[in-house]
């Protein structure tokens, strides 16, 4: 009962203080009057006050700060003697009232509109409503909630200067035995609302510390609690508190990280810290996969957290590593609400549920760049696919592409931003390419499509004009002078140049540049290499006979020697296609485009090999084999390869299992030959 009274004490001299800031001049009696009217109590029947003395009352009025002095407050008891012993902590807390009140911030209404109120006055409506909360479940304050299910811990959690209070308000709650362990109806624990994005609805409002996360307030506040926290509770309390997940499987570390917005200054390494310390975890997933590096959109915050043991190479359920989350995240601030969010969500695989912000796009884009610059690990993912086999430098050029095209009327400051988007995007761009290989620029999705491809292939009912050429050329020339392999082809057939020819009629002049670009380094493709724009566009043609007899010519003349009749003809176009069509490991050959099965990490390829060479007549015997190729970057090399000496051991002992052959590999696949079966 005597943390009840102390924490009441505190929230009445909190209130009491706030009407005597607002009254130029006040007797008592109209002080009562204002304190009824918020709290529906007389001053000293609120919640017990009534069982004090006059004198003890008078004297406890006196007390507040900011009262005595300053403002001009009449009270009828002249015997009484105010004690300013505490006169150093009463001007201190004088202060702090003085800010609470001269400093403003928004509430946001139940109809989504907002209201501006003073911190005091935010302050004031929580209080109150903790206050109700306590009074209606005064015999047992361990199972005190609201109907949000939020205890008054979790209201008091969203105290905006609670750093203030913290030793009081708070630690008096834990000893009157609010249980600090409760989740709400979110799954969310009182450490969840002051690390993350509290709201709880009182009458017409919604309460929300979102804003405060831009002050440092915020930053005081959340280090102050964490304190407490370690001196009031037990290990195991703290422990359970720092895992707890909520309903969407966010842990505190989870909720800390989407509180920081993209321009937040105020990140502190002693806060992730103290957290670890009691038991969180950087590599625990919510329930779409993503750890807390997938939400740490500052390049300070992601630098904090790979300190303290975060993983780069940690995947969502979409297979998104956190640097292809974020970029995904700023394509769908920058393109949301578009004509063109269709093409972003089925080319990048971008879920497009925001609302659009291209400031908040070009800021994404400039701290992603520092981040992959300043991280030797984060630049690796750069190669790591998603689900869908796109890597983050696919998603770049993308957007590049969709940031050249007219989408409508949009404003001229929204056009004056978006002037600034591409640029951001080609520089990252030239980042993410900075440490490619030769086998890097190879890369082909899982349509076969190089770089080159993804860049200038709108799609065949792509509507959109592009009105701007410059980004596409630069990103063209970045890509060639990074070696792309110009003559690639995808699984429709078609090199880079056809895709420049097909096309041509949504911009000529740049499908011109880009032909004219990829021909100087050595493109050729089904179309001869005049002018494209005077071409028509007729259906893509068969090789020639002389292409086949030329391609025979440079290469040793190979024969299929042994093949299941399903992929005969298949394995037989391996055979006389060129090596700018296949992908050569060892003594194997294959093609994207030959795609016979698939699992979570790995693809099962048509392949030939080379056996026996005839050294008189240069004939190369081949036999088709199924060619299993797991990605390194998405496999523990661990697992690699004790699934290889696995398969290898069974190999041939079983009749219903597949017999394995060898391994093979290059920079970024394992593979594993089988026996290609009917």
């Amino acid at each position: 009962m005597e943390s009840i009274k102390l924490f009441l004490k505190e929230v009445t001299e909190e209130l009491l203080y706030n009407i005597v800031y607002d009254e130029n001049e006040i007797d008592y009696r109209n002080l009562s009057m204002i304190f009824e009217q918020k709290t529906g109590y007389q001053p000293m029947d609120f919640f017990g006050f009534g069982n004090q003395t006059g004198s003890g009352w008078m004297q406890f009025i006196r007390g507040i700060p900011g009262v005595q002095g300053k403002k001009n407050i009449c009270i009828e008891d002249s015997t009484d003697v105010y004690d300013d012993s505490n006169s150093d902590d009463s001007e201190d807390k004088d202060q702090v009232y003085k800010v609470f009140n001269s400093t403003n911030l928004y509430v946001a209404t139940v109809s989504f509109s907002e209201v501006e109120v003073s911190v005091a006055e935010y302050r004031e409506m929580i209080l109150i409503k903790c206050c109700e909360m306590m009074e209606d479940n005064f015999a047992d304050l361990s199972s005190c909630k609201d109907a949000s299910g939020n205890t008054p811990l979790h209201l008091i959690a969203a105290l905006p200067g609670i750093a203030f209070d913290c030793d009081t308000l708070v630690k008096y709650l834990l000893q009157a035995g609010v249980d600090p362990l409760a989740a709400n109806n979110d799954g969310q624990t009182f450490l969840h609302i002051i690390f993350g994005r509290f709201q709880a609805q009182n009458v017409a409002l919604w309460f929300t510390n979102e804003r405060l996360a831009k002050t440092k307030w915020f930053v005081k506040d959340r280090v102050e609690l964490l304190e407490l926290l370690s001196q009031e509770l037990s290990p195991t309390y703290t422990t359970l508190l720092a895992k707890a997940q909520d309903n969407y499987g966010n842990t505190v570390l989870h909720e800390y990280a989407l509180s920081t917005t993209v321009e937040h200054e105020f990140v502190v390494d002693k806060m992730c810290k103290k957290l670890l310390k009691f038991g969180a975890s950087l590599r625990v997933t919510n329930n779409s996969g993503n750890v807390p590096l997938h939400y740490a959109y500052t390049p300070e915050l992601f630098k904090i957290f790979l300190q303290n043991g975060a993983v780069c190479r940690a995947r969502n359920d979409r297979d998104e590593s956190p640097v292809l989350f974020i970029l995904k995240m700023s394509a769908d601030f920058a393109f949301a609400q578009t004509s063109a969010t269709a093409e972003l969500a089925d080319q990048a695989f971008v879920k497009t549920s925001s609302t659009r912000s291209v400031p908040g796009a070009v800021k994404l884009l400039k701290n992603l760049k520092s981040i992959v610059s300043q991280n030797k690990d984060a630049m690796e993912t750069v190669w790591i696919p998603d689900v869908k086999g796109n890597v983050p430098i696919d998603t770049v050029l993308i957007a590049i592409r969709i940031g050249s095209y007219d989408l409508g009327r949009i404003g001229s400051f929204i056009n004056v931003l978006m002037a600034e988007l591409c640029p951001s995007l080609v520089k990252l761009l030239s980042e993410m390419l900075r440490n490619a290989t030769t086998s890097d620029m190879k890369r082909q999705n899982k349509k076969g499509q190089s770089f080159l491809h993804v860049l200038l292939d709108m799609g065949d009912d792509n509507k959109h004009t592009i009105i701007s050429e410059n980004y596409i050329c630069q990103s063209v020339e970045i890509l060639l002078e990074h070696g792309v392999d110009v003559n690639t082809v995808d699984s429709e057939g078609r090199t880079p140049l056809d895709i420049a020819h097909k096309h041509r009629n949504k911009r000529p002049s740049l499908y011109q540049k880009c032909a004219d670009l990829l021909i100087k380094h050595g493109a050729n493709g089904k179309r001869d290499k005049r002018n494209i724009s005077s071409l028509p566009s007729p259906s893509t043609p068969s090789p020639s006979i002389f292409e086949r007899i030329f391609n025979l010519r440079i290469h040793n003349v190979r024969k299929l020697r042994s093949c299941p009749t399903r992929h005969l003809n298949n394995a037989k176009r391996l055979t006389t296609a060129p090596a700018t069509e296949v992908t050569v490991v060892g003594k194997y050959r294959y093609s994207n485009q030959d795609l016979i099965g698939s699992g979570g990490f790995s693809s099962i390829f048509l392949a030939i090999k080379d056996e026996n060479v005839d050294s008189g007549s240069g004939t190369i015997e081949c036999r088709a084999y199924a060619l299993k190729r797991m990605e390194k970057a998405k496999m523990n090399p661990k697992e690699i390869k004790r699934e290889i000496t696995t398969l290898l051991s069974i190999s041939g002992k079983c009749e219903s299992i597949i017999k394995c052959h060898e391994p093979v590999e290059d920079k970024n696949f394992q593979y594993l030959c089988l026996d290609l079966m009917d």
